[in-house]
């Protein structure tokens, strides 16, 4: 099986302090949500970092899967909160359930936060979460804080009719919109870098996985793990958290993996397999 390791980051043992800092923090943060609802999405953001520094610092699997899973719920209860304002909102984590009073906002419902809890709610496989994402409109997200361009909203398209029957017959078109929409000449500078080394890899990905090519599937994910590993190995860029583990590639190998039983032929930090397998 071939190997494709991380590129290298300096401090692990400084940046995996983070997380003890996390878990003390974060009873207190449970608390203050029902006067506080407005710290939903930041507190969503810094928990899906510490599951990526999990994942960097190869801490117990359920470590992680812990952390995704707050991150999950407390970002989809931000969206809940933004669409419904002035109704009980509840969040149940299980070991911790949360209500508070839905309130406007334009805070952590952009594109790129709806992209980040889609692929957790796949890798996850929790449908329910899905269904919620689902429901989400573009005229929220274009009226975030932090306004996608253009190529985000086919993207999202794509991504919301794979769980929605009422595309079933419409996926491959809307996989090709997305493609259409990440094409090079169409942006600039570091946009099209990330579009070129990070999303185009990615949704064609999917394109071999409709088409059943199992073999081109598996010779195109390692070259999609090699973009990222390029994309990522910069002085700028090689503490992303987004670097650290490839979420959109990995819940693309979950889907694959679900649906035709495709197991990734390549060992990649990047893409955990034993996410993909679901093996937790």
């Amino acid at each position: 099986m071939q190997h494709i390791s991380r590129h290298f980051v300096n401090n692990v043992d400084f940046i995996a302090e983070d997380l003890e800092y996390i878990d003390r923090r974060l009873p207190k943060s449970f608390d203050l949500i029902k006067e506080r609802p407005q710290n939903l999405g930041s507190l969503s953001r810094k928990v899906l970092r510490a599951a990526c520094i999990s994942v960097l610092a190869e801490y117990p699997h359920r470590k992680t899967i812990d952390y995704m899973g707050i991150s999950l719920l407390t970002g989809i209860g931000n969206f809940q909160s933004a669409l419904n304002p002035g109704q009980t909102i509840n969040i149940d984590m299980g070991y911790k359930k949360l209500s508070f009073q839905g309130i406007e906002t334009t805070a952590y419902v952009d594109t790129n936060t709806w992209e980040n809890l889609f692929h957790l709610a796949v890798i996850l496989r929790d449908y329910e979460s899905i269904n919620i994402l689902n429901t989400v409109p573009e005229s929220l997200m274009r009226g975030s804080d932090i306004i996608g361009d253009e190529a985000d909203y086919p993207i999202i398209r794509f991504y919301k009719g794979f769980y929605d029957s009422r595309f079933e017959n419409q996926i491959g078109d809307l996989l090709i919109e997305a493609l259409k929409a990440v094409r090079p000449g169409l942006h600039e500078g570091e946009r099209e870098d990330y579009l070129l080394f990070v999303k185009g890899p990615e949704l064609d990905l999917y394109g071999y996985f409709f088409s059943d090519k199992q073999e081109e599937y598996q010779q195109h994910l390692a070259e999609s793990i090699l973009n990222h590993k390029r994309y990522w190995t910069t002085d700028e860029r090689d503490h992303d958290r987004e670097g650290w583990i490839s979420l959109p590639l990995t819940a693309a190998c979950a889907i694959a993996y679900d649906n035709k039983g495709y197991s990734p032929e390549v060992d990649s930090p990047y893409v955990p397999l034993w996410l993909v397998k679901r093996e937790f």
